[in-house]
């Protein structure tokens, strides 16, 4: 498996649409990923620590496809649309890592 993993840096003042996010974002995921070896989407709302410390993100989110031939061949074609997408739920630039998925 190959994963794509975005994170979204906490900032002050910062804006994060979490009901557009969870709904019409992750239907684009699975729109434009599905044919091309999708295997799950999701994202984790990060939240104060045990301390009350504040979270240092505010959402990690993770796209897994079956290898990375298939997101290599895939992704370029998702990534303008998704991308472009990210305005429409928040003004924090993500950071994005890509690597195969070890258990």
């Amino acid at each position: 498996m190959f994963r794509l993993t975005a994170v979204y840096p906490a900032k002050e003042g910062a804006r994060f649409d979490w009901d557009y996010y969870k709904t019409r974002h992750f239907d684009l995921v699975r729109e434009t990923c599905a044919p091309h070896g999708l295997v799950g989407a999701g994202a984790v709302q990060c939240v104060p620590g045990p301390d009350g410390s504040p979270a240092p993100y505010v959402a990690v989110a993770t796209i897994d496809f079956e290898s990375a031939e298939k997101f290599a061949a895939g992704f370029p074609v998702a990534a303008p649309i998704l991308m472009g997408d990210i305005p429409n739920f928040t003004d924090i630039q993500p950071v994005i890592t890509v690597g195969p998925v070890h258990s």
